[in-house]
């Protein structure tokens, strides 16, 4: 089959659809795909990585910037509606798969346009503008969360959950609790690193040393910088750049401190793993993080509040309580889909034989 995914913006909504073509890959004796992504962006590092070929858009996100940034972002999209239709043309593809964000706008409206079965992925709770607008157009919708029938068509919508790699489940199995010391996992992602990365630093003042491991992926920028303010620290803090095997990280850890990316969520609940959340203040991310607050699988702190002194008060709490974190692990795992890969790959094969609702 061939199938081309319009997906980017961040690596967030690119690493999902790589989940899918893994799974594709198994379960079709022939397969061909491109990404289509913004040009200049991560995704062309991420496409050639997992062996696809990929399609660069002369496009910019226009939603929560000022307004020249945002004029000159909608003066560009009218180009990338025609790129995207010589892309189509050229690629041929059987289905197309739009993972959100200003990327996948142009490319799925012309898509349906071409009468190309399409399909949509929704990985927030609130969904995005880009899959709002493609709603009423596409074949099929893929949501992560339950999702009100007035914004995604009952008929068309299957609930899959965020795919994500296959490599991080199988190496993530349950760790071993540690007796004396909690093992504390903290990244917070491009966006997000530096804010935990202090707050963490704050934090090891309040606490003792002889509580606590942790890890921290602080980010290839900041990892040199917070190794030298942590030499005479007596803490136990292994600071990571970049980390190739997230899956080893995830089983080690006893307890999880991130941001509320859509696809950080996927994986702490497939893998059932307590959380301390503390969101970017958007509506995507606050929306996701209370998904799972609300629930009593997560404790969430928003920005505001996070001082060094508050998420110490926050690990002291869940230290002392192994029941707490028991019991929250349990609800983030009840609320994990660790299938959301296959079920999506599902969706696209029944579009490519013809079955256009289920």
């Amino acid at each position: 089959m061939k199938l081309l995914i319009a997906a980017g913006g961040t690596a967030g909504h690119v690493l999902p659809a790589l989940a899918v073509v893994e799974e594709l890959r198994q379960r079709c004796d022939s397969f061909e795909g491109t990404l289509v992504g913004r040009r200049g962006g991560v995704e062309k590092t991420l496409a050639e990585e997992a062996g696809l070929s990929f399609e660069g858009l002369w496009i910019e996100g226009w939603v929560h910037r000022s307004i020249p940034a945002r004029a000159r972002a909608l003066g560009k999209l009218p180009f990338a509606f025609i790129q995207s239709r010589f892309i189509l043309n050229r690629f041929q593809p059987d289905v197309v798969l739009g993972m959100g964000s200003y990327v996948s706008l142009p490319v799925m409206l012309v898509a349906s346009r071409l009468r190309i079965r399409t399909l949509i992925h929704e990985q927030n709770r609130a969904p995005g503008l880009a899959n709002r607008m493609c709603a009423s157009r596409v074949d099929r919708i893929a949501a992560s969360f339950p999702v009100d029938s007035s914004v995604f068509p009952e008929k068309k919508t299957t609930l899959t959950g965020v795919p994500i790699r296959s490599e991080l489940l199988r190496a993530s199995s349950p760790a071993t609790p540690s007796e004396d010391r909690l093992r504390v996992l903290v990244f917070g992602g491009s966006q997000g690193a530096q804010l935990l990365n202090q707050s963490l630093l704050d934090a090891l003042t309040h606490i003792d040393p002889s509580d606590y491991q942790f890890q921290l992926l602080a980010g290839r920028e900041h990892a040199d910088g917070l190794r030298d303010s942590l030499r005479s620290s007596k803490h136990s803090i292994k600071v990571h750049g970049y980390l190739q095997n997230m899956g080893a990280a995830y089983s080690w850890a006893d307890l999880i401190i991130c941001r509320g990316g859509a696809s950080t969520l996927a994986e702490i609940t497939a893998l059932g793993k307590p959380a301390i959340i503390v969101p970017l203040e958007n509506p995507d991310q606050l929306a996701n993080a209370d998904f799972l607050g609300e629930n009593g699988g997560a404790t969430v702190l928003r920005g505001s509040e996070l001082t060094g002194a508050r998420l110490a008060e926050t690990l002291e709490e869940l230290r002392s309580d192994p029941a707490q974190r028991a019991e929250m692990a349990r609800i983030a795992a009840s609320k994990g889909l660790p299938d959301a890969a296959g079920k999506v790959a599902e969706m696209i094969l029944e579009l490519e034989t013809g079955q256009s609702s289920g």
